[in-house]
């Protein structure tokens, strides 16, 4: 299976224009949930930056909107800045994957990490979800990162990879909804 390190996670990120996550995401809440009150963030495909081999596409759970990576590499990266007054709080990112590879193949592979920079240094990061064809077949499968500590002002993206050897194999990943109490 191809890796990719982090260094090139970020190098791909540094380069897309800053312009391509204007007024993204939408926030939603407070829910409140007792003791917990927290906040959601959802991308549409239209906030993401993507590199190569990707299209929008359609998620098999409730026509969830992501992307897809036809044949070939590509890249798709979504960021926001954390609001003020939700600093100090603990976020993860959550997503669905559909995958189905006929072919068993660890050829093809994808994987989501997500970032956080404070000052534009990296303060943490987590791949969170990685899968390949030789893992068998998932069905909007959710995926969630670990809690991850976030203040005021600091840059949170979530980068989705992957590799598709062959043409007929299905590598969808829905669009990041990013969770904050």
């Amino acid at each position: 299976m191809k890796k990719l390190s982090v260094v090139a996670l970020a190098v791909a990120v540094a380069l897309l224009p800053a312009s391509t996550f204007a007024a993204c995401p939408d926030e939603n809440g407070p829910h409140n949930v007792f003791p917990f009150v927290y906040y959601t963030y959802h991308f549409g495909t239209g906030c993401a930056g993507t590199g190569g081999d990707v299209e929008e596409t359609t998620l098999s759970c409730e026509s969830t909107p992501g992307h897809q990576f036809t044949q070939g590499s590509g890249s798709v990266s979504y960021s926001m800045t954390a609001p003020s007054g939700r600093g100090g709080s603990l976020w993860h990112a959550t997503v669905f994957v559909d995958f189905s590879d006929p072919h068993s193949s660890s050829l093809n592979a994808i994987s989501a990490t997500v970032f956080v920079y404070h000052n534009s240094s990296l303060t943490a990061y987590e791949t969170f979800m990685s899968h390949s064809g030789n893992q068998g077949s998932l069905v909007c499968e959710r995926f969630d990162s670990s809690a991850l500590t976030v203040q005021d002002g600091d840059t949170v993206e979530v980068v989705y990879t992957g590799d598709n050897y062959y043409s007929d194999t299905t590598m969808k990943i829905s669009t990041p909804i990013i969770f904050a109490n």
